[in-house]
């Protein structure tokens, strides 16, 4: 399916310095938490940063994504 942009000649490891020049696209959403996971609090502390596209897991793990969701987010 043709969506308006080249695919990436070079493969995966191309410049991503340039948006055109990835052919892979990620985004990521937080969903809420399910009652097991409330009732034993076992869950993992995330937290979106939906401005900078970035989920933090824990206290130190920061990923960035071409897109982030929150919890509470539709």
């Amino acid at each position: 399916m043709h969506v308006g942009k080249e695919s990436n000649p070079n493969g995966f490891f191309a410049d991503t310095s340039d948006p055109t020049a990835c052919s892979v696209r990620v985004a990521v959403r937080i969903r809420p938490l399910i009652g097991k996971e409330l009732r034993e609090r076992s869950a993992i502390c995330m937290e979106a940063r939906e401005e900078e596209n970035q989920i933090i897991i824990g206290k130190d793990r920061m990923f960035t994504f071409d897109k982030t969701f929150g919890l509470d987010s539709q």
